[in-house]
């Protein structure tokens, strides 16, 4: 279920195909604490190397995205998901 409406969420954004799919459950029980999220994703995605300017973006949206239901939870993770992967940080690793 949670890999399912990950994908979907992901998939209306066009920054997957349906053929991708991931285990996000890790990230979903962190949803309710951007730091910790930001954190994960950071080790994940950019190697720890977020700079200062990214992670207050990132924390900002998501921040903005209300976590009341399951399908809040799915909303932030993807979006600040999204955001780091569509950051020049994370397309250019050095």
């Amino acid at each position: 279920r949670q890999t399912e409406s990950f994908r979907t969420i992901m998939g209306e954004y066009g920054l997957i195909d349906e053929y991708l799919a991931a285990d996000v459950s890790a990230e979903l029980a962190l949803a309710d604490d951007p730091d910790a999220l930001i954190d994960r994703l950071n080790l994940l995605l950019l190697h720890g190397r977020i700079t200062p300017l990214l992670r207050a973006s990132v924390k900002l949206a998501i921040n903005n995205v209300e976590i009341t239901s399951y399908r809040g939870r799915d909303k932030r993770v993807s979006a600040a998901t999204a955001l780091i992967m569509a950051s020049p940080q994370f397309v250019v690793q050095k």
